[in-house]
């Protein structure tokens, strides 16, 4: 492997540095570099951002520890998270165990619902359920 430049030589110092500051420190340090910065490296910032803010959990982690979070939701939640985007619908969507879990809780699979579709069980189940709640 090649040296490392001047400047990535640099960057890691204050890397390191900046790594062992307290969490006040490091706040502070972040506000003061902030202040420093013009439009356009603000803009850079702002670009940047989303990046670091908003991960794609269900995409990024294994299928069975996202199967094992998503079956904890209520279904509303689960046909809510469907709604996020196509990558979650049809991650989601194609678990079945989960939406299985669910339709035994509505008592769906027994009713004569295809149990190779567990979602669509799932939303039929509900109907029916909020049908009879409202006595339609």
């Amino acid at each position: 492997m090649g040296e490392k430049t001047e400047q990535e030589e640099k960057m890691g110092c204050i890397v390191r540095q900046f790594n062992l500051l307290s969490s006040a420190e490091r706040k502070l340090t972040l506000g003061e570099i902030l202040n420093s910065c013009t439009s356009e490296e603000i803009s850079y910032i702002d670009q940047k951002l989303p990046d670091f803010l908003y991960r794609d959990f269900i995409s990024e982690l294994p299928l069975e520890l996202a199967e094992r979070i998503l079956e904890r939701l209520p279904v509303a939640d689960l046909l809510q998270a469907c709604t996020v985007s196509r990558s979650w619908n049809d991650i989601i969507s194609g678990m079945k165990m989960v939406w299985r879990a669910q339709c035994l809780k509505f008592g769906c699979l027994s009713s004569g619902i295809d149990p190779n579709f567990p979602k669509q069980s799932c939303i039929k189940g509900m109907k029916i359920q909020h049908d009879l709640h409202e006595g339609s």
